[in-house]
């Protein structure tokens, strides 16, 4: 059984595929942290604005069909597994039924745990420790600045894309600038913005 928290149809809101329509499939649970606020401040992602905790169980075909009935026709369909950490949980099988369902499919992950060995799919990577494993993918994005010590390993890695993204935190205006100076600095990289957070959208 999967343990999903939600799963919705809104715009991408950050990264290559920024503004495209998806169904998005929150998992519940993290290896990073717990979910409680009581273990927010322990954390490595003591900024995480994602409740990922409860939620609803599903069997592998049962998720299948509640994401495509998400979709609202039309276009090519596609699906991001996020969470939480979604590694902890989706199956190449998954994947698989969803495919045959013609939808793209793009997994949001912190790269501490493998992911299922059945290309393709899109894969972005938000590294959160300095022994990531997962440095093959097509978007790799660094939160500015908590994670900037993060970013000669990205570059190091096989990514087509690298972003950068400003922390959403009080000190919201200084990441931006920051983040906005070193992709100035650094034109291999790319500016992220969470435009679904500018746009009042989920």
């Amino acid at each position: 059984m999967f343990k999903v928290k939600e799963i919705f149809y809104s715009l991408q809101g950050e990264g290559h595929y920024a503004g495209t329509p998806c169904v998005f499939c929150r998992f519940t649970g993290c290896n990073l942290w717990s979910g409680r606020e009581e273990d927010k401040d322990r954390s490595v992602c003591w900024f995480c604005d994602t409740d990922f905790v409860g939620g609803s169980k599903y069997s592998e075909d049962s998720l299948v069909d509640a994401i495509f009935d998400t979709w609202p026709g039309g276009g090519r369909p596609r699906v991001v597994f996020t969470g939480g950490e979604p590694s902890l949980q989706i199956t190449s099988t998954l994947i698989e039924k969803l495919r045959k369902r013609h939808f793209n499919i793009a997994v949001e992950t912190n790269g501490d745990k493998d992911l299922p060995n059945n290309s393709p799919y899109w894969v972005t990577v938000s590294p959160k420790k300095d022994d990531f494993k997962v440095r093959r993918g097509q978007e790799a994005k660094v939160l500015w600045p908590e994670f900037k010590h993060l970013t000669d390993a990205c570059e190091n890695a096989d990514f087509d894309y690298l972003f950068i993204q400003p922390l959403d935190d009080k000190h919201y205006e200084e990441n931006l600038r920051g983040a906005t100076e070193f992709v100035l600095g650094n034109p291999r990289w790319r500016l992220s913005l969470q435009t679904h957070k500018i746009l009042g959208i989920r």
